[in-house]
Formats: C-alpha cells, structure tokens, sequence
C-alpha cells in the first residue's frame, strides 16, 4: 500500500481513543485479526462517516501484537515505582486494581519489587515470588504526603540490579500522576540525576538496549532534558547491545535508528 503525507488543508479536527476488547476474568483481549506468518503486528482499519457531521469520516486504526506464549517467555523481574503522595487519592483504586490483575498473572519464577514515595520512600517488597503477599501490599497502599520522586527513581533502579534475572525479562514501572515536588526539580539537577544513575546500569545487555532506545527518543524530539543525545550515538549503543535477537526486532530498530540519523544529516545540509 503506497504512503502519503495529508495535505495541509485536509480536516483532521475529530481526535479521541476507543479500544475495541472485552475483559474475560481481569484479563483485556482485543478482537482485531492476529498476525500471520513472521509478522509481529497486524494493523486494522475501519472507515466510516462520523455520526454528527456525515460531510466527515472517522478513521479507527486497530495494531494487534503477536501474543506470546506464556510459558516460552523468560522469568520476569518487576519493580513497581508507585507515587502514592496526596496527590493520587483519586485515582489509586484504578491503580490497584490493575496492580492487582497484572500481579495475578506472574508465573512461578517471575519476582516483584516495590517502592513507593508519598511522604518518604518506602521499599515495601524485594525480589518477591508470592503473588498473595504482592497482592497484599497492593491491596494496603494509601495515598498521603509530598512526591520525593528522585530518590524513589534511585532507590528503584537500585533494586532493578539487585535483584536483576540474566537473560530474563527486567523492568521497571513507573505510576505517577505527574511532577515532582520534593528534590530534584529543575532541569540541571535532573540531569545530575540521570548521570548518578548511570553508573549502576551494567547488570546486561538489556540496560544498555533500552538506554539506546531512550537516547533515540529523547534525540528524535531534540529533547531539552538530553543535550548530548544524539541518533548517530543511539544507533551506535543499539548496535553494541544487540544480543541474542532472536525475532530480529533489535536488528530492525537498529535499521530506523540508522535511517533516522542519515536523514537527519541530510535536513541538516540542505
């Protein structure tokens, strides 16, 4: 299918998002066609003529990803960074009530720390395997005080190495309703934040495939939190941190990246 840029003047004013799923015991699954063969995304779409102004179409775009296999993905360690201060009174159920459905589909060997930061930081669990304990202190978390955000980013990547599973699955998860209000809150302290940070990213490859992935976001938007971020540089740390790819996804990133950095020297000269 050919690709073309809308003209300037044609109407893009009707914008909102709609998930066509159904949830079957805490679990979303979505109805669009799955990928055939190798394919790792399959995109559908619909076009219609909007139910307000019939002169307008609506457009919905669906991407189904492949789903894997449970029990052929490697064991998992998550560190869930939860903002818990005052600020989060409204919306923590919704919080832990997803929590508590992701926490009840870890597997034997998949292990959960948590850190929270409402008032203080607080690390609440460490490497844990007991889902009805990770449940527990999901079910007990209460919103209250100020958002020492930095330290409990530090205190979380901290974790993440301790407790870090060679070749499995390592992330950290971030729930937040937004900004910092204690500590680090301008520009230049939050880049000292992130080069104290980086000396304890050495735990694998993965660090480093994901730091390359943040460099080339953070370059791509000419990010003012990344002054020495550069796409020539992230396609550089991809390609040192490739791995075992083993479904060719770091290889195709790597060939964005690379494409990303020739035409940004080519707009550059013109």
């Amino acid at each position: 299918m050919a690709t073309s840029i809308p003209e300037p003047e044609a109407p893009a004013l009707e914008c909102f998002n709609f998930f066509n799923c159904d949830t079957v015991d805490s679990v979303v699954s979505y109805d669009y066609p799955a990928p055939e063969g190798d394919a790792v995304l399959r995109p559908s779409f619909e076009l219609g003529a909007a139910p307000w102004a019939s002169e307008r179409r609506l457009l919905l775009i669906g991407v189904q990803a492949k789903t894997p296999v449970r029990e052929e993905l490697p064991p998992s360690h998550y560190v869930f960074l939860i903002d818990n201060s005052g600020s989060m009174y409204a919306v923590l159920p919704m919080v832990k009530a997803a929590m508590t459905a992701l926490a009840k589909q870890l597997r034997p060997g998949d292990r959960v720390s948590m850190v929270t930061y409402g008032g203080s930081v607080n690390v609440l669990l460490e490497g844990c395997s007991d889902i009805d304990l990770v449940c527990r202190m999901i079910d007990g978390l209460a919103a209250h005080g100020c958002t020492p955000g930095g330290e409990g980013i530090r205190t979380a990547y901290r974790l993440a190495e301790e407790h870090f599973i060679k070749g499995g699955n390592n992330r950290i998860v971030l729930i937040t309703d937004g900004d910092f209000n204690v500590g680090a809150s301008s520009e230049a302290a939050a880049r000292e934040d992130s080069v104290a940070v980086e000396p304890s990213l050495e735990a694998g490859e993965n660090w480093g495939w994901a730091a390359a992935v943040a460099e080339f976001g953070l370059a791509l938007r000419n990010s003012r939190f990344a002054p020495a971020a550069t796409l020539e540089h992230a396609a550089q740390e991809a390609q040192k941190h490739l791995g075992d790819d083993a479904n060719g996804d770091r290889a195709e990133f790597l060939l964005l990246a690379r494409r990303a950095a020739e035409l940004r020297r080519e707009c550059d000269a013109e």
